[in-house]
């Protein structure tokens, strides 16, 4: 009796010193995980606070000059701010007149239609040319290296350095191009003077200079296991090149496209130094951002110009909307017929 009694008490004795043992355990693997959460944590503070270091003037300046300028802009949008308000600017409050003088003026819708015009040209000389060339140049073995540098050493001249000599080219006494042309018995061609080839002369540079180094990063990125696996199907390497090239730089060339279509909204520098700032002949390449530069500068309306910024920045907006409903549509097109053929099979 006394024997079952001791037994039972020393299993109770080990029984709590086992469940000390546990709690003693589960207590310092506890206090070990919140300090090891602790110095994550600090370790993720002080990283946090290294980069707020380092990043805080560029963050300045971006919401100064950047966002903050762009703030008063649309601000001053509303306001007259004309050359008989720089006294006390910006003037009297006007509402919406500055946005009702621009859509009254028919110079307006006349830049828009230069601009768009100009987009067209851009596109079809300066955005699918490099896409081909650069697609040719993918193929080649030896050699590429040599004739990427080369082509990309022309991006090293300055923008105006670039169009002055462009200009040179197209002028009509003394220019080469109607030299050029001459061997055609072709007359001499007045192409920064003619209404109707100033725009077409203005983007037809780009037909000569394009090449997109990130299209070449792009096609380099594609597994060649898909191509050997294409050409072991029977492909051809024309076929291949639409079935696996093009498809697999789909995302940069929307990227791209995105990048020209509001490039050629703000379309600027060209258009000043190849046609002066009338933007040619009666203004027939006059564009968008030339009638802000004209207002700003030329007529001193400070409030009209800010109101033009505004319009072309929802115009671009616009358009970027426009993209990606129809990319959305087309991927959903792809999809369902991928899935289709899924079913089917």
């Amino acid at each position: 009796m006394d024997t079952g009694n001791a037994n039972t008490g020393s299993d109770s004795g080990v029984t709590r010193t086992l469940k000390a043992g546990r709690t003693a355990k589960i207590a310092g693997e506890t206090s070990a995980l919140k300090k090891k959460k602790r110095a994550k944590l600090k370790r993720e503070i002080r990283a946090v606070a290294v980069f707020l270091a380092f990043s805080f003037p560029t963050i300045l300046g971006l919401l100064v000059f950047k966002y903050g300028m762009a703030f008063n802009s649309v601000i001053y949008s509303f306001f007259r701010y004309s050359q008989n308000d720089l006294a006390n600017p910006p003037g009297p409050f006007v509402w919406f007149e500055n946005y009702e003088r621009i859509f009254q003026s028919p110079i307006f819708w006349d830049q828009l239609k230069n601009t768009l015009i100009l987009f067209v040209f851009g596109m079809a000389f300066g955005f699918f040319p490099p896409i081909v060339y650069t697609i040719f140049m993918s193929q080649i073995g030896r050699g590429q290296a040599t004739l990427r540098y080369l082509r990309m050493l022309p991006g090293a001249i300055p923008g105006v350095a670039a169009l002055a000599v462009w200009k040179y080219i197209y002028d009509s006494d003394f220019g080469i191009l109607n030299t050029v042309v001459g061997f055609f018995d072709i007359p001499p061609q007045r192409w920064l003077e003619d209404p109707a080839l100033v725009k077409f002369t203005l983007r037809f540079s780009g037909l000569l200079g394009g090449f997109n180094m990130l299209y070449l990063i792009t096609i380099n990125n594609i597994p060649e296991e898909i191509y050997e696996a294409a050409r072991i199907d029977g492909a051809s390497e024309f076929r291949c090149v639409f079935a696996i090239t093009i498809p697999g730089m789909s995302t940069m060339i929307a990227t791209q496209f995105l990048l020209s279509m509001s490039g050629a909204l703000l379309a600027f520098q060209d258009v000043l130094v190849m046609t002066g700032q009338q933007g040619g002949p009666d203004g027939a390449a006059s564009t968008l951002m030339m009638g802000v530069y004209n207002r700003m500068f030329t007529n001193i309306d400070y409030g009209s110009a800010m109101a033009l910024a505004v319009i072309i920045v929802l115009l671009t907006c616009f358009f970027l909307l426009i993209r990606m409903y129809f990319a959305r549509r087309l991927d959903d097109e792809g999809t369902g017929r991928r899935n289709k053929n899924r079913w089917k099979s």
